[in-house]
């Protein structure tokens, strides 16, 4: 089988228009009804169902708890037109923090959620995103383990990478497959 995959040139949000346009592109060209979406602020999310009303949008966005307060503020703001655009609101403590990302802070010891999360970045930041927002949406009942959906995920704003995933909850994390690269950016090593 070959299929092509979109490279962007550097990672972030000025991908984000592109990396959607794909998304549903492929999603309607391979009958796909479900798209997790990792939008902190949902406004990532609305343009996507602006694009494609018809399919199944999840928000997953931060968890109230977090630090990130005008993120969050930004979040409340759009809460209510997210809601009213039909899309669901996945919002919990995200698959590869919690306390593990505490230890790590605190202590500079290599936790499995943290080195997890740290490779999966190797491959693009989107990646590690898209691939806890699958696992988040599972958790939460909003998925179901090994449905086939597209997971969009992003580097600080915006969304950069799109992926074809039959996800899995956080117990079954290696049950999850990665089945497609949509597209995503083109970078080496780690971007902080």
């Amino acid at each position: 089988m070959k299929k092509d995959i979109t490279y962007f040139e550097k990672p972030g949000e000025e991908n984000t228009e592109e990396t959607l346009k794909l998304a549903v592109q492929y999603a309607k060209a391979n009958n796909i009804k479900t798209i997790v979406i990792g939008s902190a602020r949902g406004v990532s999310a609305l343009k996507l169902k602006d694009m494609a009303p018809d399919l199944e949008i999840i928000d997953v966005a931060y968890s109230p708890g977090v630090s990130y307060k005008e993120t969050l503020a930004e979040f409340e703001k759009n809460k209510t037109k997210i809601e009213q655009a039909g899309i669901k609101i996945i919002q919990c403590t995200h698959a590869f923090s919690g306390i593990d990302k505490c230890i790590f802070k605190k202590y500079g010891t290599l936790t499995p959620n943290v080195l997890i999360s740290e490779t999966l970045k190797l491959i693009s930041e989107g990646t590690k995103v898209a691939v806890e927002c699958a696992l988040m949406a599972v958790d939460t009942g909003a998925l179901r383990q090994k449905q086939p959906i597209l997971a969009l995920g992003g580097t600080h704003q915006g969304v950069d990478t799109c992926l074809l995933v039959e996800p899995s909850s956080t117990s079954n994390f290696f049950d999850l497959g990665i089945l497609e690269i949509i597209c995503m950016p083109r970078y080496g090593g780690l971007v902080h």
